[in-house]
């Protein structure tokens, strides 16, 4: 495991979404877990930036969205 420590908030947002964007570049056909709400949110809007300013081949990427059950 890797832990991942930034000088801020957003400083760690930015290192993780790059981690996932670089992971996809090395494996196109990787298969992605993201969770979802408000904690990972800015993760998330990270990614999309990242994607924005540098586009990279997600078609072969499959994404699994993690929700949190509820009974």
């Amino acid at each position: 495991m890797r832990i991942t420590i930034g000088k801020s908030e957003q400083e760690f947002f930015e290192s993780v979404a790059w981690e996932i964007a670089i992971q996809i570049i090395r494996k196109p056909d990787s298969l992605i877990g993201l969770a979802t709400g408000r904690t990972t949110g800015p993760i998330h809007k990270a990614l999309e930036e990242i994607y924005k300013a540098h586009p990279f081949d997600t078609s072969k990427v499959t994404f699994l969205e993690w929700t949190r059950l509820r009974m």
